[in-house]
């Protein structure tokens, strides 16, 4: 392999990784989020039914 081809290759490696972390880190965002509004919607339906 010639190190011209790897002068090529390694930026797009980095910025394939970096799109890839990225990627996976609003993946995650997005369900802590999800869980975190299930959450709040379940203690909601629970203070409606406590009796006052």
């Amino acid at each position: 392999m010639s190190s011209d081809m790897l002068a090529l290759i390694e930026p797009l490696f980095i910025v394939v990784v970096a799109f890839g972390l990225g990627f996976w880190q609003l993946r995650e965002l997005n369900q802590l989020k999800r869980e975190r509004e299930r959450r709040e919607r379940e203690a909601a339906r629970e203070n409606e039914t406590e009796p006052c």
